[in-house]
């Protein structure tokens, strides 16, 4: 059987057990084409402090998503650990680049504004707390306690809104029982890389299509350019942070270089590449293809790598 079909047919075993289809509180539910797990969105509770951003006609823009997904399968009739993951998701940015005001399902402008100004539930990671058996179908939590799937669902979401509620959510944020995503330094790792990609580079990673990318990488399709201008140099057309990036290095190169000299340091290279142009102009043009097109998939290599390191770290 085909490693594809058989995550397939287990994932829908996995839906199966957790049967949560006719529960109303929890919608869209997706399965995942990478790993064995589905998705569900539930809606935040009008009396909780924070408060989404809302579309013209009054519906929530940001829901709460929840991963759940089973790693490292020994085999089907043993206990697997499941991992839950739930974050806040925008449904109207998973389709769209930005906002757009006048799009009568974007979030309005002041909805915004107005949710920024609330307490945020923090996104969390709940690993080996429940298990199931895929052979016999059942949920068990750590105390061997038999659990539906709308326990563990219900068990997340609860857990995550709690640290927005009060003195109970105070308690919940300095918690350490479960993991924080943004406190992870590996996450802030992963935002400090996807800076870099868009400033320096001109680019972005797209989730739009893949909520689940932050747990199981990004391939290399998710690689996007952003809709700036562009600059011809040296017969490359590059986009404008790429140049600026590019002239910035070569400054700070060629200075380095001047005065490395004053210390006795020489390159014969280099100093055929000040006196002749067409080295000039040929190594410019590599190093400057280098810059644009083999640099930010170095990075996506270095955010996929930190993203299996902390899975790593989270089977333990």
């Amino acid at each position: 059987m085909m490693e594809a079909d058989r995550r397939e047919i287990l994932t829908s075993t996995l839906v199966s057990i957790f049967n949560i289809q006719e529960d109303k509180r929890y919608e869209r539910l997706t399965p995942l084409n990478d790993y064995v797990g589905f998705t569900v969105q539930r809606v935040y509770p009008d009396d909780l402090r924070y408060k989404p951003p809302k579309n013209q006609n009054n519906k929530p823009d940001v829901v709460a998503l929840i991963h759940v997904i089973l790693r490292n399968i020994d085999s089907e009739d043993r206990k697997t650990p499941v991992f839950i993951r739930i974050s806040k998701y925008s449904r109207y940015i998973s389709e769209h680049f930005d906002y757009v005001y006048n799009d009568k399902d974007s979030p309005t402008k002041e909805s915004l504004e107005l949710s920024k100004k609330t307490p945020h539930p923090i996104d969390l990671e709940i690993t080996n707390e429940f298990f199931i058996n895929l052979e016999q179908k059942e949920i068990t939590d750590k105390n061997n306690k038999i659990k539906s799937g709308a326990n563990l669902l219900d068990f997340a979401f609860d857990y995550h809104i709690s640290t927005v509620r009060g003195f109970k959510g105070l308690k919940s944020r300095f918690s350490k029982k479960y993991k924080q995503i943004q406190s992870s330094s590996i996450y802030k790792t992963i935002d400090f890389l996807k800076f870099i990609l868009r400033k320096l580079f001109g680019r972005y990673l797209d989730d739009s299509n893949h909520s689940s990318y932050m747990i199981i990488g990004y391939p290399k399709e998710s690689i996007k350019k952003l809709d700036i201008d562009s600059i011809v140099i040296f017969n490359y057309k590059a986009s404008k942070p790429v140049i600026i990036f590019f002239c910035i290095l070569s400054i700070l190169f060629f200075t380095a270089y001047y005065y490395l000299r004053q210390f006795g340091y020489h390159s014969l290279y280099l100093t055929m590449l000040t006196k002749n142009n067409f080295m000039m102009l040929t190594t410019s043009i590599l190093a400057l293809y280098v810059l644009d097109e083999k640099l930010p998939y170095a990075l996506l290599w270095i955010i996929n790598f930190l993203i299996s390191t902390r899975w790593k770290g989270l089977s333990r």
